[in-house]
């Protein structure tokens, strides 16, 4: 087990900064409000003085990218959130379970025992049913936590343990009706129907794209549907699934690879890679030559492929994203080989993107945003053709970007037509858009409705 080395004469919130387990509000990109820890934290060493806490509870969003833990207690008949910690996703189980230990450390170093109750959303294939015996995460080869139950039981020592894929998080329980709350229309049926079916589609786009089905009758199902193939429409998309089929050393690419954050980074290297070759000369050498090959196996340097973005601004965007992906690969990984080009742009890409945003975004990025609507429809389309459902809800934060909403909106129809029952797609499907959940904070209160559930 992995213990935090602290200073124990310190109080309980100092001790927690100085392992670096406390992350403020203004030092993350993520979701959801990162505070210190509050309620639970005393002015002096030792356990908080306070009155019965309630029972430990713990909600774990195991993420393609990033690993967060919410922790708190179940007490009064509602879960109160405590601190949140989150995690670069471990490379491995078993540093994953490393970091599931870290956690129930924390909680007994501000006072709190073993969770009587922890709940686990992952961002990946669940196997076993109602009793789960495996767990993977995609988008990591290989990562797979077999007997997942019984070993986060030993790491926690808590019985009570459940995990389940985290586009299942959020549709029934507790937090059942708090993402659909929070949406807003994105689209209304063209024909003014209501509901055919009953059914409905949750699409969410976040580091991977995947999504879930609620049928008529309160089931969940959820599909790994984002490892489609995807299909290329104009001169310039087929131009770039040859790009990233280089990039990503394999022959299928997926709707996740133009869609997913993950996929960001390495698209937006696709794009400088169809550019002229002189407009990438600019590039650190690193760079330029990744694309020089991509380039020559993707047919780059052509006319139109990359015509809906300005090759200067594109090449621009790509050389600050290099720079800034050096630096949060620096911090993240430590020292060691330096990863690749392409490894960076994929961990890090969605990050840098997000900064660029809130700084007011790159010229370069409007014409990829309204791209990136595009598709997201010709996704959103096919899934709701797949599951025939009527009522959809999409959420991300590209998601929320205006760019990306009128490219969805200006694709839609269209799109539509080329479906076997388009007219349906286009009278009877509506589309809402909701705010990037905080699945970890809705995994607590399934677990302290479990704890309060067991004392009724």
């Amino acid at each position: 087990m992995t213990r935090l080395r602290v200073d124990t004469a310190a109080d309980p919130l100092e001790r927690l900064r100085a392992a670096g387990m406390v992350t403020l509000r203004h030092s993350h990109s993520g979701p959801g409000p990162y505070t210190p820890l509050t309620g639970l934290v005393s002015t002096g060493p030792g356990r908080p003085e306070v009155g019965d806490p309630g029972a430990a509870c713990l909600g774990i969003d195991l993420g393609a990218t990033m690993t967060r833990f919410q922790l708190g207690t179940a007490a009064e008949g509602t879960a109160i959130p405590l601190v949140k910690v989150r995690y670069l996703t471990a490379g491995t189980p078993r540093a994953f379970l490393d970091q599931v230990s870290e956690v129930v450390s924390l909680a007994r170093l501000v006072g709190l025992g073993a969770p009587a109750a922890v709940r686990v959303g992952a961002a990946g294939p669940v196997y076993g049913g109602g009793a789960p015996t495996a767990v993977e995460v995609t988008n990591h080869p290989g990562w797979v936590l077999t007997d997942c139950l019984a070993r986060l039981r030993e790491r926690t020592g808590c019985a009570d343990v459940h995990v389940v894929n985290d586009m299942a998080v959020g549709l029934d329980g507790p937090s059942a009706a708090s993402w659909e709350r929070d949406a807003e229309p994105l689209r209304s049926p063209g024909g003014g129907h209501g509901l055919a079916t009953g059914r409905r589609l949750k699409c969410q786009v976040g580091t991977g794209l995947n999504i879930a089905m609620v049928a008529a009758d309160g089931g969940v199902h959820a599909f790994e549907y984002g490892h489609q193939p995807f299909p290329a429409l104009t001169e310039q998309d087929h131009a770039l699934v040859r790009a990233l089929s280089v990039l990503h050393r394999r022959r299928v690419v997926t709707f996740e690879d133009f869609l997913g954050g993950r996929g960001f980074g390495p698209l937006l290297l696709g794009y400088a890679a169809l550019t002229a070759e002189p407009a990438r000369r600019s590039l650190p050498p690193g760079v330029r030559e990744l694309l020089d090959t991509v380039s020559a196996h993707a047919g780059g340097d052509g006319p139109g492929t990359a015509a809906t973005v300005p090759e200067e601004e594109i090449v621009r965007a790509v050389g600050e994203m290099d720079a800034r992906t050096r630096e949060l690969a620096a911090w993240f990984t430590g020292p060691g080989p330096e990863p690749s080009v392409r490894d960076r742009f994929a961990r890090f890409g969605l990050w840098v993107l997000a900064d660029f945003l809130r700084a007011g975004g790159r010229p370069a990025f409007a014409p990829v945003l309204a791209d990136h609507g595009r598709r997201l429809a010709s996704f959103v389309l096919s899934a709701a053709q797949v599951t025939v459902c009527d009522e959809v809800y999409l959420g991300g934060r590209l998601v929320l970007d205006p760019l990306v909403r009128r490219g969805f909106l200006d694709a839609w129809d269209g799109l539509a037509e080329q479906f076997a029952h388009g007219h349906r797609l286009v009278d009877r499907v509506a589309v809402r858009v909701f705010p990037e959940p905080d699945y970890e904070l809705m995994l607590l209160r399934e677990a302290a409705a479990a704890v309060e559930g067991a004392r009724a």
